[in-house]
Parts: C-alpha cells; structure tokens; sequence
C-alpha cells in the first residue's frame, strides 16, 4: 500500500502527465477497494475466530453431557467407577 501512496505523491508533484487525473482518480479507487477489501477479511476472520470457539464450547458440553449419561448407565458417581471406589475403601 505503501507504493500506492507513493504513485499518488510522485503523480501529483508531476502536472505534465497526460489524463493525469483519471490515473489520479483510478489509484485512489483502487486504494478504497483495497481498504474495503481488508476490512471485510477482517471482520470475516473475527467471525470465524468466534465460531471457533462457539463450538469448542459447543464440544465441551457434548462430551461433559456424555460423560454424565455414561455414569449415570455404569452407575458411578465421579470419574472412577463404582468398583474403584469400594476397593479403596
């Protein structure tokens, strides 16, 4: 972007160059499309960074719902089983 902002300085010092105003007009157009350009990347990207972690979220719930439903069917209370447990005892 810097060798636009370059182009644009140099062509404006230089009053000799022919349709210098429509080179003018279509640089500083390109310079707008490319801002724009770069603000949607980013604001795309920011989206998908948040969609990242909705699911991660997302997941972790699943796997902790999961873990609840396999307790609940070996019938264990914490993370060691039932036998675990009563053998410690």
């Amino acid at each position: 972007m810097a060798i636009t902002e370059d182009l644009l300085v140099q062509l404006e010092e230089y009053q000799v160059i022919p349709y210098r105003k429509l080179v003018l007009q279509i640089l500083k157009q390109q310079q707008q499309t490319i801002k724009e350009q770069k603000e949607l990347i980013e604001s795309l990207w920011a989206w998908a960074e948040e969609k990242d972690d909705d699911e991660a979220v997302e997941d972790k719930k699943e796997q902790k719902k999961n873990t609840c439903i396999e307790n609940q069917l070996t019938g264990s209370t914490s993370e060691y089983g039932a036998s675990v447990y009563t053998q410690i005892m």
